[in-house]
């Protein structure tokens, strides 16, 4: 059974903030207080510490936006260490060697690596 979250053309957006909401991976549920559990459709699993929730109209359809913390992909070197940066920094320097590559590349370079190791 699903239920509407409001009124039509009453609210665009609901904010959950750090609590009010519960995501069930396994049986593909999104609770939210006040509201109940809802339905989701999961496009990849979600990993880190969730930090935010927020529910978005667009039409007639809903959408929920989940908002986690990085998990180290832009400050770990393919090399299997963490180099402490900010997110602004464009640029991966690994200090020890003096290799350097973008940081997008860095990631992609880590999450190719990973899943060679899935299989």
């Amino acid at each position: 059974m699903s239920y509407p979250l409001q009124r039509y053309g009453r609210y665009n957006t609901l904010n959950y903030n750090q609590s009010g909401f519960k995501i069930d991976q396994d049986h593909r549920l999104l609770y939210l207080s006040k509201i109940g559990d809802i339905r989701a459709k999961l496009y990849r699993k979600i990993e880190g510490y969730i930090k935010a929730v927020i529910i978005k109209r667009e039409g007639k359809r809903w959408f929920a936006i989940v908002q986690t913390d990085p998990l180290n992909t832009t400050q770990s070197s393919a090399f299997g260490t963490i180099v402490k940066k900010d997110l602004s920094v464009l640029l991966h320097e690994y200090p020890y060697c003096g290799f350097s590559c973008d940081r997008d590349y860095n990631a992609s370079e880590i999450d190719a690596s990973n899943y060679l190791k899935e299989l």
